[in-house]
């Protein structure tokens, strides 16, 4: 039986990965008060949602302190016939640019408008429209093509939620450890959707019992990925599963495929080794090795302690930081 270290991981997502409890309530309350800035002030106002890492509750905490994360937040606007795509991100620009609060705040982007909160977050606010008599009747603005776009946010949050209760959360848990990798070994590059969207796409309701830890779940994703990327040589597609018409790899070219290919590789061969290894300690090395010393902190300090213990028989002074201890 592997050694599953939940308690370990257990606390390596609560410490060091998840965004922490006091960033969610600052970023909570600059969506409040943009929401009424927006309903005062924006013509066509309808409401906002949050949508991507913070709709999927998958947001990590940034590498360094100071540094910002990002956020997605939904704004429907009520659709209007005589309106081109860039009118509605100039609208909403516009409105942003007159106000004290965020004149020096704001940006534009292909298809948000970006309030950056130095230090802290940046908060893309991506405007959307519902278009009468459509297939997919949700859209958004493209202000490079002037063009509007199919989207279907909550139907991705749908089927991703769907596949993460069929894993009694492990797969969340996985996508976060896994963006951790990305932006702490900073060895391969992906954009969070894409990633997630990979994780999502190894459980069904067949192998779902395999993810019943967060280690089962971490072997099952990235073994599954592993073998998928192992089959194409060249850029595969990887289709929005909400929404089949959009294709999710527009975001790789070739050569940083080729680089994910072989950095996810890796990665999913020291899990595999962590995950297999019979000898406990052998097992945590190579999962610190993975995630770096901060995992099983814990455990590195029991053994200190126990070196130290006169049932040893061993002269120890041990250096800071266990000193104090």
């Amino acid at each position: 039986m592997p050694y599953q270290h939940a308690a370990h991981f257990k606390d390596f997502l609560r410490d060091e990965v998840n965004l922490n409890q006091s960033r969610i309530n600052n970023l909570m309350e600059k969506r409040d008060s943009i929401d009424k800035f927006l309903s005062d002030q924006l013509p066509g106002y309808e409401k906002t949602e949050q949508q991507g890492s913070w709709a999927l509750k998958t947001i990590i905490k940034p590498v360094r302190d100071g540094q910002e994360y990002d956020a997605d937040l939904l704004l429907f606007l009520a659709y209007d016939s005589s309106w081109q795509a860039t009118d509605y991100i100039d609208t909403v620009y516009q409105a942003f640019r007159s106000s004290g609060t965020y004149r020096n705040k704001v940006s534009k982007g292909t298809r948000c408008v970006t309030l950056a909160y130095a230090g802290d977050f940046h908060l893309d606010i991506v405007p959307c429209v519902q278009i009468p008599y459509e297939v997919h009747e949700l859209h958004v603005c493209n202000s490079v093509t002037n063009g509007f776009e199919p989207s279907d946010g909550n139907g991705y949050r749908e089927w991703f939620n769907g596949k993460n209760a069929l894993t009694e959360g492990n797969l969340k848990r996985t996508v976060k450890l896994l963006k951790y990798l990305r932006d702490h070994r900073s060895n391969f590059t992906c954009r969070s959707i894409l990633l997630t969207t990979l994780c999502g796409l190894q459980i069904d309701q067949f192998n779902n019992s395999q993810a019943k830890s967060v280690a089962d779940a971490l072997l099952l994703v990235t073994s599954g990925i592993k073998v998928f990327l192992q089959s194409h040589p060249l850029v595969p597609t990887i289709l929005n599963p909400a929404l089949p018409t959009e294709n999710f790899n527009r975001h790789w070219n070739q050569q940083k495929y080729d680089h994910f290919k072989t950095s996810f590789i890796r990665i999913a061969d020291d899990v595999h080794a962590a995950y297999h290894e019979e000898d406990k300690s052998k097992s945590l090395q190579i999962w610190r090795k993975l995630f770096t010393d901060k995992f099983a902190a814990s455990a590195e300090l029991s053994s200190a302690i126990y070196a130290a213990s006169p049932l040893h028989n061993v002269a120890h002074n041990p250096p800071k930081p266990w000193c104090d201890v």
